[in-house]
């Protein structure tokens, strides 16, 4: 690991939710200089000196025990999400890209987002192959469900997401003027990280 990378070992897991918080990525934004955007989205370096300076209110031990619960209950959600992703895009490469080490195109990387017929029009774009007619209906339902359980996944994340900023922002004291400043300069949508 070289200068860019960091480990935190938090003895209170409150201190992740603050770290998750629109408030601390705000912060993030307007401290820490700009290293340009990738996949749409602008990344920042983030070195001891700016990291170090991030500001962590004091809690109360209920503020604590909010905070810690929600973070966990976001990274195990979080978890889960991305553990049924996994499994769907194992699935798609094996069954229809002919092996574990076939490659999805981008499109196929984000199948929950795709209608059947353009999910069809992927595989045959990514594998030169279309599903066969008679699993057309298979596998049309499974991803349906499996879409549907991503968007229920993705759903609790942002809920999740809002009570843990908003427990935050109760900890900075933060007025409704602030909190809509840093909404506004955070435009992420909730449940998309």
């Amino acid at each position: 690991m070289n200068s860019k990378g960091y480990v935190l070992l938090p003895t209170d897991i409150s201190l992740l939710g603050i770290l998750q918080s629109r408030i601390l990525w705000f912060c993030i934004m307007n401290h820490c200089q700009s290293l340009g955007e990738r996949a749409g989205l602008v990344r920042y370096q983030q070195n001891r000196q700016k990291i170090i300076d991030l500001p962590i209110p004091p809690l109360t031990d209920e503020q604590r025990e909010t905070i810690g619960s929600l973070a966990r209950q976001l990274t195990e959600t979080a978890q889960q999400r991305y553990e049924a992703r996994r499994k769907m895009t194992h699935r798609v490469a094996s069954d229809l890209g002919g092996g574990d080490s076939a490659k999805l195109n981008q499109r196929l990387q984000t199948w929950w987002q795709l209608p059947f017929n353009d999910f069809r029009a992927e595989i045959v774009k990514s594998f030169k192959r279309d599903i066969p007619v008679k699993d057309r209906d298979d596998w049309e339902m499974l991803l349906r469900e499996r879409a549907a359980e991503i968007a229920q996944l993705t759903a609790r994340i942002a809920h999740l997401e809002m009570q843990l900023n908003a427990a935050v922002y109760a900890a900075f004291a933060l007025s409704d003027d602030e909190i809509a400043i840093v909404e506004q300069e955070t435009k992420y949508g909730y449940g998309e990280w």
